[in-house]
């Protein structure tokens, strides 16, 4: 049976702040420039093991750096460090998550996540030289984990948009009033939340090409194609720019954001436990929930998959335009703007053609 609720219940948070929150929470600084500084900065650092004596910034055929106790390829070193910042982002999200679902904190969460995100991204610009490298390091893993974070309780609000909508309400009330079935109502929901999916993602790549535009202007201010170390200092004027714009564009949404109805803790549990009680709730109903259990598992392989496919492409992606900052730029432009044609396709497709969702996945896959 389906609840309904009158209007009064919702928050009503503005869907033009949610979507201009996307335009700075698009990744550029914490997750793009962040990682291929990072990446440069060990690349610089590093030495080629074969020519003697070892000389940080010599790198020719090959290039390692001392990690782990021995001499790693710095290519390596980057994927170990994706690894345990993703690694030590479960167990965030285990601890925190639950703060999205039960209370009232998790605009606090939110709020949290992004004020040191975007601080951490004004420290890069301190960060300039090949000696240091493991302060990149760590305000790479350290800016990731709190960008991700925000990320997710921001996406997480994506229902109560659409839930707050002119439409929305409207829809429930023809429900109330028997002129729609709860069944009607939920295609209505479906497609509201599909809308302010593909709107948020619009928005945000083409705030990210503004934003990227914006930073032409800059690299060639910072003269960027100068030397190795302008080019190194421009990848974290950039970083620290961008998160200058996330401040930005977060403000709306935290003075219009208002709170909603949220669930009530179950007893015996606190927020930091409540996430491993129903991991391990999820588990033991495995049997009884096949569909669901294996939506988690594809999920989880898309998602591990993406990620790999994203750290290696850009590994590769530097070393062939050798970290010069202002091709980088064009081509995270180029990145960004295909990404908002594929949203208008996915728009036409879903709204005009009138393709589920599940075949738009299944298309994207393929």
């Amino acid at each position: 049976m389906l609840t309904v609720c009158t209007p009064p219940l919702f928050a009503r948070p503005i869907p033009q702040a949610y979507y201009l929150y996307y335009v700075g929470c698009t990744g550029i600084g914490p997750y793009n420039f962040a990682s291929t500084q990072f990446q440069n900065l060990i690349y610089l650092a590093g030495y080629d093991p074969a020519v003697v004596p070892p000389t940080p910034g010599n790198c020719t055929d090959a290039c390692v750096i001392h990690w782990g106790g021995k001499p790693q390829p710095t290519s390596s070193v980057v994927l170990d460090v994706s690894g345990i910042s993703f690694a030590a982002q479960l167990l965030v999200f285990l601890l925190l998550g639950s703060f999205s679902d039960y209370g009232q904190a998790g605009r606090w969460v939110l709020f949290g996540s992004t004020f040191l995100s975007c601080l951490i991204g004004l420290c890069w610009i301190t960060v300039r030289r090949a000696d240091q490298w493991q302060a990149a390091l760590a305000l790479f893993v350290i800016g990731g984990i709190a960008y991700n974070l925000a990320f997710s309780f921001f996406v997480a609000a994506h229902s109560k948009v659409a839930r707050d909508l002119p439409e929305a309400h409207e829809s429930e009330e023809k429900v109330l009033e028997g002129l729609r079935t709860p069944a009607e109502h939920v295609k209505v929901d479906e497609k509201l939340r599909g809308m302010v999916g593909s709107m948020s993602n619009f928005v945000c790549d083409v705030g990210a090409v503004l934003t990227l535009v914006v930073a032409i202007g800059i690299l060639k201010a910072v003269h960027s194609d100068a030397s190795t170390e302008d080019n190194t200092f421009s990848y974290s004027v950039i970083i620290a720019y961008s998160s200058t714009v996330w401040v930005v564009t977060a403000i709306p949404w935290f003075i219009w954001e208002q709170r909603r109805p949220a669930q009530i803790l179950p007893r015996g549990t606190t927020y930091l436990t409540v996430g491993l009680k129903n991991v391990w709730q999820a588990v033991k109903e495995v049997r009884r929930l096949k569909q669901a259990f294996l939506y988690l598992v594809a999920y989880f392989i898309i998602g591990d998959a993406l990620g790999t496919a994203a750290s290696i492409e850009g590994i590769l992606q530097n070393e062939i335009i050798e970290f010069n900052n202002f091709q980088y730029n064009l081509i995270s432009i180029l990145g960004f703007g295909t990404q908002g044609i594929g949203m208008i396709a996915i728009w036409f497709a879903v709204n005009k053609l009138k393709w589920s969702q599940k075949a738009c996945v299944a298309v994207l896959l393929v």
